[in-house]
Formats: structure tokens, sequence, C-alpha cells
């Protein structure tokens, strides 16, 4: 049989990133003529070995006069239960090697376009593995019930459990979301660029490398939130507490932020300010204050920094002008884990603010959120000063 590419049906380079398994059939001949890298995973046959296989292959021994009665009811009337409503059945199929999984089927009618030949008649077919979805819940259910009765053990207070319950469950959200969905496009595109390298012009590959390096950074800081939260619930975070110059520390942060430190405007004295604290976890601290601010505000709104004496030290001010923080909820900002409801969609893992406030306390500051005059949110952080040092 003549052999179909994915953009001759209007695919293109989109047929390989789809998540689920994806297989194409020549209805008049029952055989399969396109088969991505997740049909591939799924049922161990190569694409090689897969296109011109019957499609009864796939079907259980059990199934295939069905299967064939189907078929031959779709070729004389144009009609099929599934292909007309385009429900999800859960059915059972085949492996390669005989074994036996039970997946979610969708069907979708094709028409091949006119410029490659006469017209045929395909069906696409949208298949996912149920069994491993099940594994995955009845997993994630164990989990659950476990950390559930720890936390019922441990905890007096019904208020207080179903708080940390919240909790676990952003926790698992952002294992099972976080970790999980950039995994998935980094492996589809570096799946891409090795299975169609030379099918791609330079825009495509360089755009496929593009989205591997934007999200293994936002994975690497993802690991890093969760590796230094676990690091200050231990007592383990190794500090080098040492004077430093806020005033010099503070510009390196707002000079590092690159085109977004452009909408940062700092007031600081034009001497140094000589803080005692860990330089690199300043820079930590200020930096997860002004990405906040910059995230949470309009686009080319203004954020505006502060550096000034405090008792015992100096006090630094972010301020934005964004939707500010609700009065109820001003006492969880710097929770683990924290998110409001209309942010939950937005990229972050909600330990950002509770890291920059155990930083902080940890180096004998303070942290305060402040609703100022005219909306925004105002975060307020203090380092202690150096001691003077006598001269020799």
């Amino acid at each position: 049989m003549d052999l179909l590419k994915p953009a001759d049906l209007g695919f293109d380079v989109l047929f390989e990133l789809i998540r689920d398994a994806v297989v194409v059939a020549d209805v008049e001949s029952e055989r399969i003529c396109l088969w991505n890298s997740a049909a591939v995973e799924m049922f161990g046959y190569s694409a090689d070995e897969a296109v011109g296989l019957p499609l009864e292959t796939l079907v259980p021994e059990e199934l295939r006069d069905a299967h064939h009665t189907g078929i031959a009811g779709y070729l004389a009337t144009g009609r099929g239960t599934l292909t007309d409503i385009g429900v999800v059945v859960t059915v059972p199929a085949v492996r390669a090697d005989g074994t036996r999984l039970m997946v979610d089927l969708r069907l979708s009618p094709l028409r091949q376009p006119p410029q490659h030949g006469a017209p045929g008649t395909f069906v696409m077919a949208l298949i996912r593995d149920v069994d491993e979805r099940e594994a995955l819940a009845r997993g994630l259910a164990e989990a659950n019930g476990s950390l559930r009765m720890a936390l019922q053990t441990e905890q007096a207070s019904s208020a207080n459990l179903a708080r940390l319950i919240a909790l676990k469950d952003d926790f698992l959200a952002i294992l099972s979301h976080d970790l999980a969905s950039p995994l998935t496009s980094v492996r589809g595109n570096a799946n891409l660029l090795r299975r169609s390298w030379d099918r791609l012009d330079l825009a495509q590959r360089e755009h496929s490398l593009e989205v591997i390096e934007n999200t293994a950074t936002r994975m690497a800081a993802l690991v890093r939130d969760l590796l230094d939260a676990a690091l200050l619930d231990a007592g383990a975070l190794p500090y080098d507490v040492q004077p430093i110059d806020l005033v010099a520390s503070l510009h390196q942060v707002i000079t590092e932020m690159g085109a977004a430190g452009d909408r940062i405007t700092l007031a600081a004295p034009g001497q140094a300010c000589l803080a005692l604290a860990d330089a690199a976890r300043h820079s930590q601290i200020a930096t997860n204050l002004l990405t906040n601010a910059l995230k949470y505000s309009p686009p080319q709104s203004p954020v505006e920094m502060s550096l000034e004496p405090a008792p015992g030290g100096f006090a630094v001010s972010v301020r934005d002008h964004g939707a500010g923080i609700p009065a109820d909820q001003v006492d969880e900002v710097f929770d683990r884990f924290h998110r409001r409801p209309e942010h939950r969609l937005t990229q972050g893992t909600g330990l950002g603010l509770y890291i920059t406030r155990r930083l902080v306390e940890e180096q004998g500051g303070t942290i305060t959120v402040l609703q100022p005059a005219g909306g925004g949110a105002l975060f307020r952080y203090t380092l202690p000063s150096a001691p003077d040092v006598a001269p020799d």
C-alpha cells in the first residue's frame, strides 16, 4: 500500500507532540497507515513494523467479528456509532507481545486531500492507556490514605488537620503537574528533534530547543525551591554570614533580572549600608520579592524598591501596583504552598514567600506585608546592621 505521511492529512510535526497514541487506518483496506511515537511506546511495534499491519492486529480475537462488522457498516453507509458522536469508549487492545491492556478510544473520520490522489477513507483513533491511569490513581489514593492517617495521628485539631490536607493536595499537584507536565514537554520535543531533524527547518529546530531549555530552567527552579524548603525545615541550610553592602547587593539583583529590571526603581542612600547577612541568601530574598511583584502586577507597571535605616539595622521595601492581597489572606501569604485561588493556573510552587520569610528570620530579620494606599502590595523586610569594626 502507498504510505502516507502525517503532512498528507494536515498533521505536520504536531503529530509527534500528541501525548496520546494516534493510529490512522485506511478503512477500505483495514490497514494501519500512520503511527506516532506514543503508539510505539504503548503497543510495542515500531512505526516501520506497524504501518501496513491489519487493524485487527490490535483487536482481541473475540472482538474481531464485531470489529469487521462495524467497518463494513461504515463503508456501506458512511456512518458509525463511534465516529458520528465522538464518544470515548473503554475497550481491550493487544500489544505486540500478545499482552492485553485497557484503553480509552475515540474515533474520528478523516478525508485525504484530493492533491494526494483519489480521496481515501480514513479513521483516526486517539488512544489512552487506562491501566496506567488507574494504576496512578490507585497509587495516589494509597499515598493520600497513608498521609491522612499520619496527619490524624499528629493533629488533634480538625481545623488544623483540614489545612494540612490542603497543603498535601497542593504538594501532590506540584509533583503531578509542575514536574510531570514539563517532563512531557521536554520528552516530546526531544523525540521530535530525534525523529524529525531532517524534516524540520531551522526555526522549528530552534523553537523545540528553546522549549526544552526554558522548561529545564523552570524545573530547576522548582527543584531548588523544594530542596531549599526541605533544608530549611530540617535546619540544615548553610549560611555564610558576614558584612555585606545592601546598596550594592540590590543594584546587582536588579541588573541580573535583565529587561524585567527596567520596571524596577530603587531609592537608596548614597553611601554603603552594611548589614550582617549571607550575600547569596540576601540576593535570593530580594530576587523572590521582585519576581513576585513583577508577576502579579500589570505589564509595564512600575515596581518600587527602597532601602532605609531601621532600628538595629536596615529595612528594604518592595511595592507593586497589582491587585494587592485580600485582608483575609495576609496572615497566610507566607505559608508553605500558599497560592491565591485566582492564581492557581499561574506557574509557581507556592514556596517562594515561605522560603523568603524563613531566610529573613534565620538571619535575624523580620518580614511583613502591608496594603498601601492606592492599591498593590508592599513587602518589607529588615536585616541587622553589621557591627562597627574597631581599627587595629
